[in-house]
């Protein structure tokens, strides 16, 4: 199933040079040689996805300026995903093999026992949306960086590359910035770039642009698709209890952008199916999004908050709200609370389905690229042990919605927890 991070996205999380952190805890680097951290990841949706993900980071730390690290994640999914076909007042049938689905109108039969090897078929009552269950998925990603100093150690250059591999996807990308302190290190600017390559070969092969899911045979055993971005970087300490984060993030990508395990409703006059398409979306997509933080000490407690503005040429805007209110209640205890808001604004080509005779260039049903409202609320507890080993956990709640439509298939509550471990030595 193509239900993955972006491996790009992962690769300039790791380049940004600016980032309020890096700036703030810089100095816990000092006078350390290796350091390893570990942590467990779960999400789960509501009789839809889960996910477990360990991740293993280590790091080699000769200065705060030369840093040399290597990260390793391992996805499990598995459960249910909504195939992209419309919520109807009629039941309907989908067939499904290893992960391509086929679906068919269901005229009134109740056998919904015909299940086999390859996915069987599953029934859908009328109002019900479907989510095509029973599949499973494993990635694997690998990602190394460096950073050390160029000229003095106010300059900094880093480099990296990113791997990550499923059995339909694979994804290799490279990454490299420059970053600079000035004025007495009050002022940090960088510049990052990154590009990757993505091959999609889902089992059935690519399937037929806007064809009949049923019928129309694949083109293709697989896809690719090339991505690239920058981003530009301005961290300011504003005095001594407060720092601020600006960056500017832009890219383009060409190639193979639809998923493969997506379907289209054609409904007549009467909203019934009378058949279903497979999706399709534009070969080109240029973004660009502007971020900023703002990070304040109160006390011995503090405030990080954060707004990012997003645009593309799909016409899907987003806005992003996020905020984490920590208490230090000793020092060896914190407990942070994490809120987070985002919307957004839908593609121009997404729809819930296609009139009966309609075969546009683009149309896709996925509710990710619909009208979306998300709401985050959650609690992160860390304890130092000692001066080489920290715990840390957060669990949080999940919930997002279609607030124009009021489409079933966007609405979803998610738990998501994670336990993690860091030890210096």
């Amino acid at each position: 199933m193509q239900l993955k991070s972006s491996q790009l996205k992962l690769s300039m999380l790791a380049l940004a040079s600016g980032s309020l952190l890096s700036a703030v805890g810089a100095s816990a680097a000092e006078g350390t040689d290796w350091q390893a951290e570990a942590a467990v990841l779960y999400y789960g949706e509501l009789d839809r996805v889960t996910a477990l993900e360990p991740v293993i980071n280590l790091k080699r730390i000769w200065s705060p300026e030369q840093i040399a690290s290597a990260t390793l994640v391992l996805d499990t999914l598995g459960g249910a995903s909504h195939n992209g076909a419309a919520v109807v007042d009629s039941p309907q049938t989908f067939a499904g093999s290893s992960g391509s689905y086929a679906a068919s109108s269901d005229e009134g039969d109740d056998d919904d026992d015909d299940d086999d090897d390859d996915g069987g078929e599953q029934t859908f009552a009328a109002g019900e949306v479907p989510l095509i269950s029973g599949f499973e998925d494993f990635r694997m990603a690998l990602d190394l960086a460096y950073t050390q100093p160029l000229n003095t150690p106010l300059n900094t250059i880093s480099v990296g590359t990113a791997l990550s591999k499923e059995e339909d996807y694979l994804s290799i990308g490279v990454n490299g910035g420059l970053a600079a302190e000035l004025f007495s290190r009050n002022t940090k600017v960088s510049v990052s770039g990154a590009a990757a390559y993505d091959r999609i070969a889902p089992e059935d092969g690519i399937p037929q642009i806007l064809g009949d899911s049923l019928t129309a045979a694949s083109t293709l055993n697989s896809a690719d698709k090339w991505v690239g971005e920058y981003t530009l970087g301005l961290t300011q300490v504003i005095n001594k209890i407060s720092i601020v984060q600006l960056n500017y993030n832009s890219g383009k990508s060409s190639g193979y952008h639809t998923d493969p395990y997506k379907i289209i409703s054609r409904l007549d006059s009467a909203g019934v199916p009378v058949d279903y398409l497979n999706e399709s979306r534009p070969e080109q997509r240029a973004k660009q999004s502007l971020y900023s933080a703002l990070k304040v000490a109160l006390g011995t407690h503090s405030l990080t908050a954060s707004y990012r503005y997003y645009w593309d040429d799909w016409s899907v805007v987003a806005k992003t709200s996020d905020a984490l209110l920590r208490f230090n209640l000793s020092e060896r205890l914190y407990l942070e609370g994490h809120g987070r808001w985002h919307q957004q604004t839908k593609a121009d080509f997404y729809q819930l389905w296609l009139a009966e005779a309609e075969v546009p260039d683009y149309a896709s049903a996925d509710h990710r690229l619909g009208d979306l409202q998300t709401q985050t609320l959650g609690l992160n507890m860390g304890y130092q042990f000692s001066d080489n080993q920290a715990v840390t956990f957060r669990t949080e709640w999940y919930h997002q919605s279609d607030p124009v439509t009021g489409n079933k298939a966007a609405q979803m509550d998610a738990v998501i927890s994670q336990l993690g471990f860091k030890m210096v030595f």
